[in-house]
């Protein structure tokens, strides 16, 4: 659910100001869980979810509070303020480990259980329920976190003569914190005739414990300005951010202090850009760019991390008629200081630190065009588009990490598509519209790797058709029908964070939208 109010001046005021509170809210209740399939079960009955995972769910709670000022004076000057606060609480209580006996070491993750399940058969067993386990057989996770994030920024925006025409200026600035609570435990079940079983409940805080915040500060400079054909957009930001993590460990539930770990980090970085556009003819133009990137590192217990840095470059042409669109543009972005996150839906532990890639290339193309062949004057339409990227990614330094694995210069990133297409064609008539689309994703590796992939990495490419209508009966009244994997192709999407994954298959989703 989400709430606007909003108080404005008249639109003839000398001064015209705005008020507005946003206020929204949103729950949620998913079946969700992190059990994919093995190989086998995967061809024989792609969309089966195993017994052991009937207790894995998702809940979250998310609410929203923005108040935002407009003051826009005579002169070209516009001031935009706002102040926002943000709580978001999740816990994905979720099946982790699998146990066949008492002994310590007698305990395996889904993971691994999943990566060989001849090797791992009695576990494979008690996940699909095939053998009753009466004592502690099966570990779920309540993996609860809660996230709150505000603060305040302002916008100020400025047109002025300049040198035959105009130049537009934009400062702004912000002032953010945020925190990240992690209050997690295990709950162990058993499994009998199929059904599981509360068999012993873990104490709150026992597998992590821990609050990392954040301060940060930011603010930049924008200034636009065009003249003959030309237009010159250069910016400067500075981006200052100030990180403190407080382990209180999982023997101290309570958060006495008494154990707690502490960790700073701290970046600081002052990134410039430049961009440049002309137009050749009043439909063709043609543009090139430059930017630095950064991200913030996170907070290391025993060393400090550096923050991601690149310099991204891009240049492209772009014609612009009333009826064809048509856009190219190749780019190139090279980080002297990759990071990556330990996430376990890309194989990881979960633990969400980051690692150090280092040095990496990211580099591609990137085609649209669109274009509308009959005249207006027939009354039909017919859009067609189609789109095309290319994505070729090198690290160039060896390293190792829990997510990845060992890494050697020269490896691809995984779970990046090299080619997707997609093309769109529709009919537009009166008060209908129809939409008749097929995308493709070529073959993608889903671990670092060279050359060709090895079948325990692969996700194979697949083509996909979908379809959607909409329907406008009056100016009240609209109807939306849309169609997902028409042909109900089973193609496999992932196979993190513990076993392989389907596509959709085939649905339908209609939708009514009500204008008062």
């Amino acid at each position: 659910v989400v709430g606007k109010l909003r108080l404005h001046s008249d639109e003839d005021a000398e001064i015209r100001q705005a008020l507005e509170l946003k206020l929204g809210f949103s729950n949620e209740h998913s079946d969700e869980s992190y059990v994919g399939l093995s190989e086998q079960d995967f061809a024989s009955r792609p969309y089966y979810r195993y017994r052991g995972a009937q207790m894995d769910q998702l809940q979250t709670r998310h609410t929203q509070t923005a108040l935002t000022h407009l003051v826009d004076f005579t002169g070209g000057l516009k001031v935009t303020t706002s102040a926002y606060y943000n709580y978001f609480w999740r816990n994905w209580y979720k099946l982790n480990d699998v146990c066949i006996g008492d002994q310590k070491g007698e305990k395996r993750s889904i993971e691994e259980i999943l990566a060989d399940p001849e090797t791992n058969a009695r576990y494979i067993d008690i996940l699909t329920g095939a053998t009753d386990r009466l004592g502690e057989a099966l570990m779920l996770r309540a993996n609860q976190r809660s996230y709150h994030s505000r603060g305040i920024q302002t916008k100020v925006e400025y047109r002025l003569p300049f040198l035959s025409s105009y130049l537009q200026l934009e400062a702004g600035a912000r002032y953010h914190t945020d925190l990240e609570d992690r209050f997690q435990h295990d709950d162990s079940y058993s499994i009998e005739g199929g059904k599981m079983s509360l068999f012993r409940a873990g104490q709150p805080g026992s597998q992590s414990n821990r609050i990392t915040t954040a301060h940060a500060f930011a603010s930049y400079l924008l200034g636009k300005w065009s003249r003959a054909g030309w237009t010159i957009t250069a910016g400067l930001r500075l981006e200052d951010v100030e990180l403190y993590k407080r382990d209180y460990t999982t023997k101290d539930p309570r958060r006495t202090g008494h154990l707690r770990i502490e960790g700073r980090n701290h970046a600081t970085a002052l990134l410039p850009s430049l961009g440049i556009n002309y137009r050749i003819l009043r439909p063709l133009s043609i543009f090139a760019g430059i930017h630095q990137g950064f991200a913030p590192p996170s907070v290391m217990t025993y060393y400090q991390q550096k923050p991601e840095k690149s310099i991204n470059l891009e240049a492209g042409i772009r014609l612009t008629t009333e009826d064809l669109k048509v856009e190219a543009i190749g780019y190139y972005n090279d980080y002297s200081n990759m990071l990556g996150s330990d996430l376990a839906a890309a194989g990881g532990q979960g633990t969400l630190d980051q690692f150090t890639v280092g040095a990496a290339r990211v580099q591609g193309l990137e085609f649209l065009a669109s274009w509308q062949p009959l005249p207006k004057s027939w009354g039909v339409r017919l859009p067609l588009q189609v789109s095309y990227t290319l994505t070729d990614t090198e690290m160039k330094n060896e390293f190792y990490s829990s997510a990845w694995g060992e890494v050697f210069a020269g490896d691809e990133l995984p779970y990046i598509f090299r080619h997707a297409a997609n093309a769109q064609l529709g009919l537009e008539y009166k008060w209908l519209e129809a939409n008749l689309s097929v995308r493709y994703n070529s073959d993608m590796r889903t671990a670092p790797g060279q050359g060709r992939i090895a079948k325990a990495h692969l996700i194979p490419s697949h083509t996909i058709i979908d379809a959607s209508l909409k329907a406008r009966l009056n100016r009240h009244l609209t109807l939306t029908l849309n169609a997902v994997n028409l042909a109900n192709k089973v193609y496999l999407v992932s196979r993190h964070p513990s076993g392989l994954r389907p596509g959709h298959p085939f649905g339908i989703y209609g939708g009514v939208r009500i204008n008062l």
